[in-house]
């Protein structure tokens, strides 16, 4: 149990990082990638 629990945690920081990039503007909005 405690290992999942790790792993969750793990999961819900890559998730925070990855929503800062989008905020920040790293990954392309959909409307720049459709034109």
């Amino acid at each position: 149990v405690k290992r999942y629990v790790e792993g969750a945690e793990l999961f819900r920081q890559a998730i925070i990082s990855f929503k800062e990039e989008v905020e920040r503007g790293i990954f392309p909005s959909q409307e720049e990638s459709y034109g």
